[in-house]
């Protein structure tokens, strides 16, 4: 069950606007993030008299970049929004519901969370019930991936159980978008590899990347 609101809430009282904004990986595509900024822009600028606003930005964690303020105040959400991009992680739906309630309202102050997202189907959770807004948010969502080209993804990064030296990447999506595209494997900032994808080649597939031993820790 999904609860959703107009942009301006209910009628009386105040209403907190929580503008959460994806920032993963594939809303780097051409177009997604111009449109995403333009509706968090407007969503802000909608912020009027006792109503707040604040700003999310949402991939593999969640940071709080504007606490709340008022509507007199919404230039410096404005300002936030302009300064983000997106990054190169992944987004999981159920993450960012259940930490929608660390933004509570004030007394009487009603909570609508504008999730803007392209909706990949790579971000959905485990459980379908863990999409349920927590009780007291009002969720609005605002797609913005419509018509968009054929997309691929990266399914998974780990090492090779066959071989320690080597990286295994899954990649999956649209065979289409195969087409002309080179997977590229970076770490720790220097290039380790490339491959052209095969253009008639299946999806999800798999590709081995030899880079050698590794050290513990993260990369």
């Amino acid at each position: 069950l999904l609860r959703l609101a107009s942009n301006t809430g209910g009628q009386g009282g105040a209403t907190l606007h929580v503008v959460a904004l994806d920032t993963s990986l594939s809303m780097q595509r051409d177009g997604v993030w111009a449109r995403a900024q333009e509706q968090a822009r407007g969503i802000a600028g909608s912020v009027r008299g006792g109503d707040r606003v604040m700003l999310v930005a949402a991939d593999h964690r969640l940071r709080v970049l504007q606490e709340p303020v008022f509507g007199a105040q919404r230039g410096v959400v404005a300002a936030a929004i302009g300064s983000l991009e997106p990054g190169w992680s992944r987004l999981d739906y159920g993450a960012l519901m259940s930490g929608s309630t660390a933004w509570g309202g004030g007394a009487g102050e009603r909570v609508v969370l504008h999730f803007i997202t392209d909706l990949q189907q790579s971000a959905g959770p485990l459980r379908f019930a863990d999409l349920q807004a927590p009780p007291g948010v009002t969720l609005a969502l605002v797609d913005v991936g419509q018509d968009l080209p054929p997309n691929l993804r990266v399914a998974q990064v780990a090492v090779d159980e066959r071989d320690a030296k080597a990286i295994e990447v899954r990649i999956d999506g649209d065979a289409e978008a195969a087409r002309g595209r080179t997977a590229v494997l970076t770490l720790n900032g220097v290039e380790r590899g490339r491959q052209p994808l095969p253009a008639n080649g299946e999806l999800p597939m798999t590709l081995d990347f030899q880079v050698g031993e590794l050290s513990e820790g993260e990369h």
